[in-house]
């Protein structure tokens, strides 16, 4: 993991997560019902790594799970571009 630094807490500032770390620190903070924390540390990931597709399509499906439809729109789509043959991405799309 690619650290720039630490925050007060011993963690990571948001944009010093490399994709993977990014995927797996947003899974934690899903599963602790942190939702809209999840959304942040894949937004913040985005920004070093704009069109990586696992982290369109987590931005995509954190936005649904937060009954967010319309802004899931635009990851979820540019990640299908980049993947079509991901089924996946294709039914959060139907």
């Amino acid at each position: 993991m690619v650290e720039r630094g630490k925050q007060g807490n011993g963690t990571p500032p948001l944009g010093g997560l490399e994709p993977s770390s990014a995927l797996s620190r947003a899974g934690d903070l899903l599963r602790e019902g942190r939702t809209g924390e999840a959304e942040a540390v894949v937004a913040a990931a985005l920004e070093s790594v704009p069109g990586h597709v696992e982290l369109l399509a987590a931005l995509g499906e954190l936005r649904l799970r937060q009954g967010r439809a319309a802004e899931a729109l635009e990851p979820l789509k540019k990640a299908a571009k980049k993947a079509p043959q991901t089924l996946a991405l294709q039914n959060n799309l139907a």
